[in-house]
């Protein structure tokens, strides 16, 4: 599976091909948390990650990159939010 594009604050859906090569959509939202953009999306059914991302595109910290991903599978849009604040919650403060 190759992801074509990002989500973006505007909420329109991830595109990808599945394995037989079709492209499909991935139902896909975000939302702003403490300086950062969440993009919630399910890339399966009932199987939802987040990406996590600094809207001033600083590298987060702890790590040397601006953005990351959630790799721990939620079952609702609504939990891997909530997993994703967590995870930005227990960043190290700078």
């Amino acid at each position: 599976m190759r992801l074509l594009s990002r989500s973006r604050p505007g909420f329109p859906a991830i595109s990808r091909y599945d394995d037989c090569g079709q492209a499909v959509c991935v139902r896909a939202s975000a939302v702003e948390y403490k300086g950062y953009l969440i993009e919630a999306f399910e890339e399966w059914p009932r199987r939802w990650f987040a990406n996590v991302r600094r809207l001033d595109d600083q590298a987060i910290p702890g790590m040397q990159f601006p953005s990351l991903r959630t790799f721990s599978v939620r079952p609702s849009k609504a939990a891997a939010i909530e997993f994703a604040k967590k995870v930005i919650d227990a960043l190290p403060l700078v």
